[in-house]
């Protein structure tokens, strides 16, 4: 869980980069340009980002799909592609990308665009 978690955060980074916004230190820009909430569009776009690099994540680990969770045999019901995704998985994609400002407003850093 450590390993996920930090590839998360250095991930962060790039998924941003895709829709336009950079990572600075907090008050080293205009703050018309911080953004504090994504839109649900960019929200969507963030959630199945991080559900790609997840998965290449697990694959890597010798994780496959699997009817239930079983950590001995490396099998998830999440191994799948976003859209077929249950609804209850997806929220917690997007619950992970709309806490980005907050998490980076925490080390002094700002999302702009």
């Amino acid at each position: 869980m450590r390993d996920s978690s930090i590839a998360y955060i250095s991930s962060i980074h790039s998924k941003l980069e895709t829709l336009g916004y950079e990572v600075l230190p907090a008050g080293s820009c205009y703050p018309e340009r911080c953004v504090a909430a994504f839109t649900a569009s960019e929200v969507e776009c963030l959630a199945i980002l991080e559900h790609r690099r997840w998965l290449r994540e697990r694959q890597k680990a010798g994780w496959r799909y699997g009817t239930a969770k079983d950590v001995e045999r490396r099998r998830s019901p999440y191994m799948v592609p976003w859209e077929e995704l249950p609804d209850r998985a997806k929220e917690w994609n997007r619950s992970a990308v709309r806490s980005i400002p907050s998490l980076l407003a925490s080390v002094n850093l700002a999302v702009v665009k």
